[in-house]
């Protein structure tokens, strides 16, 4: 008859499956990506982001393209804070190497860079390399503005680095 296990043994044993479950082969291909960037042009210049966003699982699917309902929270060091959702496509390069793009409307709050309103959107362009189907590196380019919805517009450039895994 098996013994058995005490409270901590038990514990331990489920924090071990916990941790293991991260590291195990996707089920679905959701992602959490975060990315450390500066603004290249506009009022904010040489400001510094900080970016996480979700991915869901991929919706479309055809060829080379996907791609899926994905949400972002960005922070700066001034003080901004923007949260958009929006659709992020994928298109598989080859040899491990992807290419993305995403659209996000979302809302803006000014620290010390006015953007002209509080309505923002995001658009992003980039290019990635997948170490394995968990995990990958990625370098972005993506434009925020109001689209003319603010008496102004400066809009905002900003280059970033990300890390991205899929659970």
């Amino acid at each position: 008859m098996p013994m058995p296990l005490s409270p901590r043994t038990a514990r331990r044993f489920a924090a071990a499956t916990a941790l293991a479950s991260l590291f195990a082969a996707p089920a679905v291909a959701q992602s959490l990506d975060f990315s450390v960037g500066s603004s290249m042009r506009g009022p904010s210049e040489g400001t510094i982001f900080a970016t996480l966003e979700y991915h869901a699982p991929d919706s479309f699917a055809s060829g080379n393209w996907s791609g899926g309902w994905a949400g972002a929270l960005r922070v700066s060091d001034d003080g901004d804070g923007w949260i958009g959702a929006g659709y992020a496509l994928e298109y598989d390069l080859g040899a491990n190497w992807y290419a993305q793009g995403s659209f996000m409307p979302g809302y803006y709050s000014a620290g010390g860079t006015a953007l002209g309103h509080s309505i923002e959107f995001r658009t992003l362009i980039g290019i990635g390399y997948r170490f394995d189907a968990m995990s990958s590196i990625d370098l972005t380019l993506d434009h925020m503005s109001n689209a003319g919805l603010g008496s102004s517009n400066p809009g905002i450039e900003i280059l970033a680095i990300g890390y991205n895994r899929r659970f």
